[in-house]
């Protein structure tokens, strides 16, 4: 049995990370240039698959894989100036940087109304920081967060 593909696994975190406390919008990819995030979107979440860090073959017929997904939770948009973030830019993402690790924490197979599509998953140790970011001619307080997810596929 295949296992899944990368589409179900960032389709379900799409639909999961929606269900986030909090967050208006999410998506699988930015919008594009003419269309960008508008206040009412915000808080909202993109995410994107990121190439395969580790697999492993086991038996003849048996592969696991880990693959990062990158959770891009844009919190506010901020003057198209601002150099430095301020307190308010910063307080807009804080509640984010634990309900959304949390809320996939305690779902480690992306369990959604299901037994799950992943064999686990986690939240990477990176650091969680709060940055600007200009896209589309707009200015947003962001933070990353990658959530590494395992799969096993067999023939």
């Amino acid at each position: 049995m295949p296992g899944p593909t990368v589409s179900q696994i960032k389709d379900r975190i799409v639909t999961m990370a929606g269900q986030v406390s909090g967050i208006n919008s999410t998506a699988d990819s930015w919008p594009d240039d003419d269309f960008p995030l508008t206040a009412a979107e915000l808080p909202g979440i993109v995410v994107t698959p990121q190439p395969v860090v580790q697999y492993g073959i086991h038996g003849h017929a048996t592969m696991v894989m880990t693959r990062p997904y990158t959770l891009l939770i844009a919190s506010a948009r901020t003057a198209h100036d601002m150099k430095v973030l301020d307190q308010t830019a910063r307080e807009s993402m804080e509640p984010f940087l634990i309900s959304v690790p949390l809320y996939f924490v305690t779902r480690p197979r992306l369990e959604h109304n299901d037994q799950g599509l992943a064999f686990g998953s986690a939240i990477a140790p990176d650091p969680l920081t709060i940055e600007l970011m200009t896209f589309n001619g707009a200015q947003y307080v962001i933070s990353l967060i990658v959530l590494n997810v395992t799969t096993i596929h067999t023939e």
